[in-house]
């Protein structure tokens, strides 16, 4: 995508100052046993992010895919992972950002609190 010119965007949208690898390696050594890691990413990572959440003992427990409207492919992922916990994934229903008239759903109003 586009790279951003600011300096603090730039580093969290863009892998400069580490790549995914680093940051979920330090993620893992960071947290304690069952302690909570969120991502929102790009999901075509979405197989290496998994593999490298498993590889530092991150266990993927909730995983959403973000879509801007219901024709198009999805955006964002959105993951929760614990640290040290059992297998077990569960995939929730899709989150969809504009409805047909090019309006905010009901659910993304909820989550703005409007």
């Amino acid at each position: 995508g586009i790279i951003n010119e600011e300096e603090k965007k730039l580093i969290s949208r863009h892998e400069v100052t580490a790549d995914l690898s680093e940051f979920i390696k330090t993620a893992s050594l960071l947290l304690k046993n069952g302690g909570s890691f969120f991502m929102v990413h790009r999901p075509e990572r979405l197989a290496e992010i998994i593999n490298l959440l498993i590889e530092n003992k991150l266990e993927p427990k909730v995983l959403k895919l973000v879509y801007p409207s219901v024709d198009k492919n999805p955006n964002l992922v959105l993951i929760k992972a614990v640290k040290g916990a059992k297998t077990f994934l569960t995939v929730e229903k899709p989150l969809i950002v504009y409805n047909e008239r090019r309006e905010y759903t009901d659910e993304i109003l909820k989550i703005y609190n409007k």
